[in-house]
């Protein structure tokens, strides 16, 4: 008994010395959780809270075997993390030097293990004939919550408790990496352009646009509503599994996963309208870049034909398609606007409906025309005092309201009644009003009446 106490004690002492190496990699990342479904535009909402899933891969190298007739105990703890399947002796291989798999060899687990658990613990040897140098762990699935970091440790001991080394693995944010959403996977970005002014001429009114802006002269069938920039995030690319499970893969996301880019835009665009917006897609996928930045472009408007084009504002809508996800959308994003041409002409200290009922002046802007077409004319009020208290708030600052047509050869009274109509309750202030003709056939005229009769009328200077 003295002697095989000696030899334990001695088999302990050379164990003592042994240092132990160990690494471990996490793969094969999936979401665990259940129920998450493909919902466009984004296939993932929100999984940051979810529970994720992996397959790591663990080897423990002594620098020392680990002698002949010598049970070991080795513990595997896992941080922020449980398994997520049964560990059973198959999954542990004891290895020789050559790393080979020790033929004879004995391993029993004696604690933990099971699912849901943080560690296992098993008694292990070798043979006579081959010592254990390694021990590998052969894909075992672990659960952690996403975001989280997990970490396996594992702890090595003689069978009766003395440790002889350990070590840990730390695997890392990049290897737990939370699933991305997909409003974080794509950046578009849109600058709108400068307004885009359709020109006036004697032979195609509202048919070209004025690339001058003043005076006009220089004109184009082609117009730049503004530029579209598509990136794609440095992400990763979750793939759809299985329904409700989700894979990382270790490879960001790229024009390779985009089958194509397309565009939907609001406003006048297509048919017999005569303005073309483009680009119209889809644009395929030889025609992306193979960087992040996978396409940009400007957005034209083309005019076609000699019938008088329309006023618009314009947005549009980028969508991405991949191959295997939804389409992913940018939402409306403004674009410059076309505008028709003009006279303008600022009418001073005009009087709205309330205020000229109660001072009994009465404003009218008389527009007249004597072109050969007829023209629209718009307003808007600039200056704005004396509003009536409790009035609404008023609609027409900055922001044009067509308020009517003056016919070829003909004239338009515009009221205080007709402007307070439009514009909203603005009290008395200047108004701006602009009428899509030749300055050579516009007149503007502020003509106000009296309490006690009287008429006057002052003619206002156009602004070209």
């Amino acid at each position: 008994m003295n002697k095989n106490f000696l030899l334990v004690a001695a088999s302990a002492a050379a164990l003592a010395f042994a240092g132990t190496a160990v690494s471990a990699d996490l793969s094969n990342v999936t979401l665990a959780t259940v129920g998450v479904t493909e919902t466009a535009p984004y296939a993932i909402a929100n999984v940051a809270t979810g529970t994720l899933r992996g397959d790591v891969t663990l080897g423990v190298e002594y620098d020392s075997p680990i002698p002949s007739g010598n049970n070991i105990l080795v513990t595997v703890k896992l941080t922020n993390a449980v398994f997520g399947e049964a560990f059973t002796i198959s999954d542990i291989d004891l290895l020789d030097g050559a790393g080979v798999p020790i033929v004879g060899q004995q391993r029993t687990i004696s604690d933990g293990g099971a699912v849901g658990d943080n560690f296992v613990t098993f008694l292990a040897s070798g043979t006579a004939s081959d010592l254990v140098h390694s021990i590998d762990f052969n894909d075992k699935l672990i659960e952690f919550t996403a975001g989280a970091v997990p970490t396996i440790a594992v702890e090595t001991k003689t069978e009766f408790g003395t440790p002889i080394e350990g070590g840990s693995a730390n695997f890392g944010a990049a290897k737990a990496a939370t699933l991305v959403k997909y409003d974080d996977l794509v950046s578009v970005d849109v600058t709108a352009g400068e307004k885009a002014i359709l020109a006036l001429s004697d032979t195609n009114i509202f048919s070209q646009f004025d690339t001058s802006k003043s005076p006009v002269g220089t004109t184009s069938t082609v117009a730049t509503l503004g530029n579209i920039d598509v990136n794609l995030n440095d992400v990763y690319l979750p793939s759809l599994q299985s329904p409700g499970l989700y894979n990382l893969t270790t490879t960001e996301v790229d024009e390779g996963d985009v089958s194509s880019i397309a565009f939907t835009y609001t406003g006048v665009n297509g048919g017999s309208t005569g303005i073309t917006l483009a680009p119209a897609g889809p644009i395929l996928t030889a025609g992306l870049s193979p960087a992040n930045d996978i396409y940009t472009a400007n957005v034209t408007a083309t005019l076609s034909g000699s019938v008088a084009k329309a006023n618009s504002d314009y947005t549009v809508n980028v969508r991405v398609n991949f191959v295997d996800y939804p389409t992913f959308q940018s939402g409306a994003k403004p674009l410059a606007s076309i505008r028709r041409d003009g006279v303008t002409a600022e009418v001073p200290w005009v009087a709205s409906a309330t205020l000229a009922n109660n001072n009994l002046t009465k404003s009218t802007i008389r527009v007249a025309n004597k072109g050969g077409e007829a023209a629209a004319v718009y307003a808007e009020y600039v200056t704005s005092a004396n509003r009536p208290a409790g009035t609404s708030t008023v609609v027409g600052r900055g922001v044009p309201v067509e308020i009517g047509s003056v016919a070829a050869g003909s004239d338009l009274q515009i009221t205080s009644s007709a402007l307070t109509t439009a514009l909203g309750e603005f009290g008395r202030g200047n108004i701006v009003v602009t009428v899509e003709a030749n300055a050579d056939d516009i007149t503007v005229n502020n003509r106000i009446v009296y309490a006690d009769g009287r008429v006057e009328e002052t003619p206002v200077i156009l602004i070209d």
